[in-house]
């Protein structure tokens, strides 16, 4: 019986707390429920439209992926123009002597023309 007199002496308590300040228990409860059902709906937009921990860890290891994978191409790149340059070089040797063959074939002729005055 104790218990009975102390959950209705907290209970009258309580009514008299909002009888006081001019608010009915419905009336208060009525406002409880109205912010409960916005705390409910801001809930739910942040749930929809704000990043997980899982969706942040997800997008993460897609992006370490593609990050590896632009980075082999790059490896490959780069031996291909490392091929394309030494290739580049050889001809540009090759073409160096060939002036240099024609520059020394045309300064004899030069010389001979002067030399011997045709």
């Amino acid at each position: 019986m104790p218990v009975k007199r102390r959950q209705c002496a907290a209970l009258d308590n309580a009514r008299s707390i909002f009888h006081h300040h001019g608010m009915d228990i419905e009336t208060r409860m009525s406002a409880v429920k109205a912010d409960l059902a916005s705390v409910k709906a801001d809930l739910a937009l942040i749930r929809s439209n704000y990043v997980t921990k899982a969706d942040r860890q997800a997008v993460r290891l897609e992006l370490k992926v593609e990050i590896e994978e632009l980075r082999l191409e790059i490896a490959k790149l780069r031996v291909e123009m490392q091929a394309m340059r030494a290739e580049f070089h050889k001809e540009l040797n090759r073409q160096t002597w060939r002036l240099y063959g024609f520059a020394v074939v045309l300064v004899g002729a030069v010389h001979l023309l002067s030399r011997y005055g045709y």
